[in-house]
Order: structure tokens, then C-alpha cells, then sequence
């Protein structure tokens, strides 16, 4: 347990009152007291506030790190046409087609490492290109 008034004690407070925070979020949703809109935004800005903290124990970090991305479907789903869009800048760089077929997408530097290491992965499915998803932490399969 932290001591009191150092870094790690603070992040703790922090982390505990943005939980908290989250969890008041969701319910006033669940009541309809907030829009949609209103909730994905507050929710968006409150896990971005959680990310920013500080943590010293890696394998919290990394768990907290699997729960964005594995929660990030549901937050596409949800999205608007224009949040998609944005989304979708934030994991491609380019995307390089020719005709109709998919010739390799070009993953931004943050993204490169969840889809391959040299920043363009692509396999053939059916005569049209496609990302292989990984499964757990395997790297992505072509």
C-alpha cells in the first residue's frame, strides 16, 4: 500500500475516483438521465483520464490495456458514422488498393504492433484481402 501524499497514493485516489465516476456515468445512463452521445463521450474522456495515470505493476497495465481493446467493438458499434471515421485514422495510416482489391493497408505507428510487425499485414480470403485477426496474444496470422 502506497503512503500518503506520494505519487503512487495520489494515482490511487485518482483512479478510485474515476472509477467511481464511471460507475455513476452507466447508471445515469441505464436511467436515461444522459443521451448516448452524452454517455459514449463522458465514458470516453473518463477511461482516457484512467489511461494517463501513472501505475508501477505492469501486469495491471497491461489488463487495463486488454479492456480498452477488447471493449472497442462494442465502442465501434456504437459509434457514429463520423466517430467510426475518426477511429479508423487512428489504427490506418493508408491503405493502397488497385481496382477493387485491397493491395495492403499501412497501420499507424500506434497500431502497428497489434497488427504485425512491418506495418502492412494482409491475407487472402477468398479473393479479396483481408486482415487475419490474432486470437489472444498470438500475432496475426496471414
Amino acid at each position: 500500500m502506497p503512503k500518503l501524499n506520494t505519487p503512487g497514493f495520489r494515482s490511487d485516489r485518482q483512479r478510485n475516483s474515476l472509477k467511481t465516476r464511471l460507475e455513476k456515468l452507466k447508471d445515469l445512463y441505464l436511467w436515461e438521465a444522459v443521451t448516448a452521445a452524452e454517455y459514449q463521450a463522458k465514458r470516453e474522456d473518463l477511461e482516457r483520464q484512467l489511461l494517463l495515470l501513472p501505475d508501477h505493476d505492469k501486469l495491471v497495465t497491461f489488463d487495463r490495456h486488454r479492456e480498452v481493446l477488447v471493449s472497442m467493438a462494442d465502442n465501434i458499434e456504437m459509434a457514429t458514422p463520423a466517430r467510426r471515421q475518426e477511429l479508423l485514422g487512428m489504427l490506418i495510416e493508408r491503405i493502397v488498393a488497385s481496382g477493387q482489391k485491397i493491395e495492403q493497408i499501412i497501420w499507424t505507428p500506434a497500431a502497428r504492433p497489434l497488427f504485425g510487425v512491418g506495418g502492412a499485414v494482409l491475407a487472402e480470403s477468398g479473393g479479396v484481402d483481408v486482415l487475419a485477426r490474432p486470437e489472444g496474444l498470438e500475432p496475426p496470422t496471414l
